[in-house]
């Protein structure tokens, strides 16, 4: 049988006695069997608050490395965001151009259907004007004949 303080002599070796206090240890000595078990549950009892410790700096760290990720996954989405939003600015500048061509397009079309409706009478007005049979300073402009076509 092992002596109460033989295992506070193993503790003590291993650095986690007089942390937090005595033990409320065992009341008879463990079996030969199960030895390295209690010597291990007493050694976790014993050594807690250097755990606590370790694992609060971990837990700590984690957090950090967390908020990194974070960070970083939230720069990501807005340099996305800012990527969509260029992307959206050159479609809608596309577009205004295309509409800005179609509007160009438009234009000429009108214009080409007034020169194929005004030009066949200002040719003829003009072919009026040359004759003697319109004042040639109105022929200039068409919209005020002063003399009526003639027939």
């Amino acid at each position: 049988m092992r002596s109460l303080s033989e295992p506070l002599l193993l503790l003590e070796r291993a650095g986690c006695f007089g942390r937090h206090g005595n033990t409320s240890s065992t009341s008879a000595p463990p079996s030969s069997a199960s030895t390295l078990y209690l010597e291990r549950e007493e050694k976790k009892s014993l050594c807690t608050f250097g755990e606590r410790e370790r694992r609060e700096k971990e837990r700590e760290e984690m957090k950090e490395q967390k908020e990194e990720r974070d960070k970083e996954k939230e720069m990501e989405k807005e340099e996305r965001r800012e990527r969509e939003k260029g992307v959206m600015c050159k479609r809608l500048e596309r577009k205004r151009e295309r509409k800005g061509e179609t509007e160009r397009e438009s234009e000429r079309e009108t214009e080409k259907n007034m020169e194929r409706v005004y030009c066949p009478l200002y040719a003829s007005f003009a072919s009026q004007a040359a004759l003697g049979q319109i004042d040639r300073s109105k022929a200039a402009n068409p919209s005020t004949p002063s003399a009526p076509l003639a027939p």
